[in-house]
């Protein structure tokens, strides 16, 4: 054995809810018939211009942009390094920072 293969091999024994190289938990695959995503975009596209525009209407752009680009990947941490990240909002940083200088 190779020592991909190696690694392969004890990650499974290392991690047991994993499945098995050429074992699926969906014995059937996937139920026969169109996907939501496909029968959305096929959807969408019988629509013309102006039915097009009804549609969108009361969406916000962002959601608008992701449905034509896509979500880009967000699993990446790039910030943080792991560190649990906690938002405030800007009033309470400012009477943080109001009473520290003080």
């Amino acid at each position: 054995m190779d020592s991909e293969s190696d690694k392969h091999l004890n990650n499974n024994t290392e991690k047991p809810w994993l499945w098995k190289k050429g074992h699926s938990g969906n014995i059937h695959g996937r139920p026969k018939g169109k996907t939501m995503k496909e029968w959305a975009r096929e959807y969408l596209e019988r629509l013309n211009d102006e039915e097009r525009d009804k549609f969108m209407e009361g969406i916000s752009k962002e959601i608008i942009w992701k449905m034509a680009e896509g979500n880009p990947d967000t699993n990446a941490d790039l910030t943080s390094k792991g560190e649990k990240i906690v938002f405030m909002p800007t009033e309470v940083l400012n009477k943080i920072s109001d009473n520290s200088a003080q």
